[in-house]
């Protein structure tokens, strides 16, 4: 049913239909599949003798999606059954943390290589900065492959497959997945309204990741028979990869300041700042443009 079709039937003086519950057993059976997908990607990852950029990109992606979707579920278990659904996910966010440590120090030297034309002396060049990311990324690596190595073998993706078979609570189904989908609206929208008050760099994190999980929740639901409900809406895919690449900027700053404080005096390092503050603005514009009740509506449809 679409916004034109529920508009007629309010004019009508009929209350639109509710969307009918999906079976929470589809839920299930999709989450399984995704749970051996996202372990043969790990164990795939851990088969590269030198992964590249992209590929540790991939792996977080597909390790966050997870954290999202187990969250799904755990909304359908018994207040009573969630601890060990809980712990399991707690492991499985430090695995990602660790991925994407390793993922930052990646974007971080992609943002610094080349080096820029015009930095000449060596306090004014981040050069210093590059070879210690370098090292940070190599070793960080190393780690995260002797940590997801130990996960493996611990069985968290099993552990994870054995929580799909927790008894379900009745009234949670009922409701599902209309609960949830509320929830991450309301959530989207008090991150979305404090950023657009003040966007600070903490702010602009937290809407981030609103966003990311709004979106990895819809994208999951449209996977699922009978539970989908509405297309994420472009605009906010867009804030979005604006807000990832201010996270970045954000992320390269605190780095100069606490690892290259001479560089802080450079002209490279006023140029980055630069690029900064105007990654900010095209943000800032893009959150007054964004009517996000109009474009949240159709995350419930």
């Amino acid at each position: 049913m679409d916004a034109g079709q529920r508009s007629e039937l309010r004019a009508a003086g009929r209350r639109p239909a509710r969307p009918r519950s999906p079976d929470p057993r589809r839920v299930v059976e999709r989450l399984a599949a995704r749970d051996t997908e996202v372990a043969g990607a790990a164990r795939a990852f851990l088969g590269l003798p030198d992964p590249t950029p992209e590929q540790v990109h991939r792996l977080h992606a597909e390790l966050r999606r997870l954290r999202v979707e187990h969250r799904l579920f755990r909304s359908l278990l018994r207040p009573d059954g969630t601890d060990r659904a809980r712990a399991l996910d707690r492991r499985l966010a430090e695995v990602a943390r660790r991925v994407g440590t390793v993922r930052d120090a990646d974007v971080e030297l992609h943002l610094l290589e080349p080096t820029p034309r015009g930095t000449r002396s060596a306090a004014a060049s981040p050069g210093d900065l590059v070879r210690r990311l370098r090292d940070d990324a190599r070793i960080g690596r190393e780690l995260l492959r002797a940590y997801l190595q130990a996960e493996l073998r611990a069985g968290l993706f099993e552990g994870l497959g054995a929580t799909l078979a927790q008894p379900l609570d009745r009234k949670a189904a009922a409701r599902f997945p209309e609960a949830e989908v509320e929830r991450a609206r309301r959530r989207l929208l008090r991150a979305f309204k404090r950023a657009r008050r003040q966007l600070s760099e903490r702010r602009a994190h937290l809407l981030r990741v609103q966003l990311r999980r709004t979106r990895y929740l819809m994208e999951f639901l449209g996977t699922v028979p009978g539970a989908g409900r509405g297309e994420y809406p472009k605009r906010l895919a867009r804030l979005q990869h604006q807000l990832g690449r201010l996270h970045d900027l954000d992320v390269l700053h605190g780095w100069i300041e606490g690892l290259a404080p001479a560089l802080q005096r450079s002209e490279w390092a006023r140029r980055t700042d630069a690029v900064r503050e105007a990654t900010r603005q095209r943000v800032r514009r893009e959150l007054d443009r964004t009517a996000l009740k109009e474009g949240l509506r159709s995350l419930g449809t």
